[in-house]
C-alpha cells in the first residue's frame, strides 16, 4: 500500500499511553501533510495511466505519440513512491513510542480496520465487474475466485501462496502489511535495548543493521528472492524511515545515514538504469527538503492535489475494473483512432476518479472513522522520555500512502 498504503489518513498513535525511546524534535506543527498527500495522489494517478497502457488500450495513440506511451509506461514506478511514503509516515506515527506487545496488537487491529474494509469491498467490485463482463461480452470468460484464493487474499498472502491475484494491484498491499508488522516489531526491539545505551542510540542500534541488510537487495546482492516476500522491497520502506529519523531527531548520525542511503540508491540507479531506485532517491530528497523547510503542510496544498491524495487508496483499489469497462464500452461505440483513444483515455481517468470518490465516501471514509475508535494503549508505564515538543510532531494526523 504503504501501502504506506493511498488515501490513508492516519492519526498518529497517542503518546499518552506509550513512552518514547527517542529524544525527538517536532517534525512539523501540522495536522495534515498535504505534500505527502499530493505525492501519493500523483503516484496513484501514474499507476492508473500505466494500466491503461499495459492493458493495451492505447495501441494507435502509442504509435502516433511514442513519447506519451513511454512516459505512462513508467507509471508503475508510483509503487516505489508509495513504499517510501509508507516508510516515512508509519515511522512518524509510531516511531517515537515505546512499543509493547499489547501496543502492537492494538496497532494491527487499527490498521486492519482501516485497510481491510476497502480492500474487501474492492474485491467484491472486481468480482462483480468480472461476472457482468462474462455475461455481457461475447466470448468473455471469467472464473470466480475459489474460497482458497479469497482466503489467501484476506490473509494478504496470495503471491506467497502462488495464487492468482483477483486484482493485479493487490501484490503491493501484501508487502505493505508485512512492513507494518516488521516495523512495529523493530520498535518493540528498540524499546528493549539495554538502558545503559544512550537513548539517541537505541533506535539506530536496531535500525541501521536492518537498513544495511535491506540494502543488499538495493545493490543487487540480495541472498534470496521469494515472490510475495517484502525483503526485495524493504529498502524502499526503510528509505522513508530514514527521512523521518533525520527530520525528527536532528542527529548528525541520522542525516549522515540519509545522505548515504540516497547516494546508494542514486549510484545503483544510474549504474543499472533503474528508474525505481532513482525515483525513490528523489522522493526521499523531496520529503526531506519539504520537512526541513517546514513545508510538508503547504507545498502542493492546492485543493485538487489534496483531493487526489484523499481518494488515492480508493483510486488504487478500484481503477482496474472501472477503466477496463470504460475502454471496452468506448471502443465498442466508436472504434479506434489516435484521437478517439485519447478521448477515451481522458474519459477513463475521469471515470476512475469519480468512482474512487464515491468509493471513498461509501466505504473508505466510514472504515477510517471506525478505525479511529480504537484508542491505542499498551505502552510502557504511560510515561514520556522525550521533550514535550514531540507531542506536536507525532500526535498530529499524517497521511499514509498505500498501494
Amino acid at each position: 500500500m504503504a501501502t504506506a498504503k493511498p488515501g490513508d489518513t492516519i492519526s498518529a498513535l497517542p503518546n499518552s499511553t506509550s513512552a518514547s525511546v527517542l529524544r525527538l524534535l517536532p517534525l512539523q506543527r501540522s495536522a495534515r501533510f498535504t505534500f505527502i498527500d499530493a505525492l501519493r495522489g500523483i503516484a496513484a494517478l501514474g499507476v492508473v495511466l500505466f494500466h491503461a497502457h499495459a492493458g493495451q488500450h492505447l495501441p494507435s495513440l502509442s504509435q502516433v505519440v511514442p513519447g506519451l506511451a513511454s512516459l505512462i509506461s513508467h507509471g508503475d514506478l508510483g509503487v516505489q513512491i508509495f513504499f517510501v511514503l509508507s516508510g516515512f509516515v508509519i515511522a512518524h506515527a509510531i516511531g517515537g513510542n515505546r512499543v509493547t506487545g499489547r501496543y502492537i496488537g492494538w496497532f494491527v487491529l487499527r490498521r486492519s480496520l482501516r485497510l481491510d474494509l476497502p480492500y474487501w469491498a474492492s474485491m467484491a467490485v472486481v468480482i462483480a465487474f468480472g461476472l457482468v463482463a462474462a455475461h455481457a461480452v461475447p466470448g468473455k470468460l471469467y472464473q470466480v475466485p475459489s474460497v482458497a484464493v479469497i482466503g489467501g487474499h484476506l490473509a494478504y498472502l496470495p503471491v506467497l501462496l502462488g495464487q492468482p491475484l483477483i486484482n493485479t494491484v493487490y501484490w503491493t498491499l501484501c508487502l505493505e502489511v508485512q512492513f507494518y508488522i516488521v516495523f512495529a516489531l523493530m520498535m518493540w526491539l528498540v524499546a528493549r535495548v539495554p538502558g545503559v545505551v544512550w537513548r539517541e542510540l537505541k533506535f539506530p542500534a536496531v535500525f541501521l543493521p536492518t537498513l544495511l541488510f535491506a540494502n543488499l537487495w538495493a545493490v543487487g546482492l540480495g541472498p534470496w528472492h521469494v515472490p510475495g516476500l517484502f525483503l526485495g522491497h524493504l529498502f524502499f520502506f526503510l528509505t522513508g524511515v530514514t527521512v523521518w529519523w533525520s527530520l525528527s531527531s536532528g542527529l548528525l548520525l541520522a542525516r549522515t545515514a540519509l545522505l548515504i542511503q540516497v547516494c546508494v540508491l542514486a549510484i545503483c540507479g544510474f549504474a543499472r538504469a533503474d528508474f525505481a531506485l532513482l525515483l525513490a532517491a528523489g522522493t526521499a530528497i523531496s520529503i526531506y527538503v519539504a520537512g526541513s523547510r517546514e513545508k510538508l503542510s503547504t507545498w502542493l496544498s492546492a485543493r485538487p492535489f489534496v483531493l487526489l491524495g484523499t481518494i488515492s487508496y480508493s483510486l488504487y483499489l478500484t481503477h482496474n475494473p472501472i477503466s477496463g469497462a470504460i475502454f471496452r464500452i468506448g471502443y465498442t461505440l466508436t472504434g479506434h483512432s489516435p484521437a478517439l483513444e485519447l478521448v477515451w483515455l481522458v474519459a477513463a481517468v475521469a471515470g476512475c476518479l469519480l468512482a474512487a470518490y464515491v468509493f471513498y465516501l461509501v466505504v473508505e471514509a466510514p472504515a477510517h472513522r471506525l478505525s479511529q475508535r480504537i484508542r491505542m494503549s499498551g505502552g510502557a508505564n504511560g510515561s514520556k522520555l522525550m521533550s514535550p515538543a514531540l507531542d506536536v510532531g507525532v500526535n498530529q494526523a499524517a497521511t499514509v500512502p498505500l498501494r
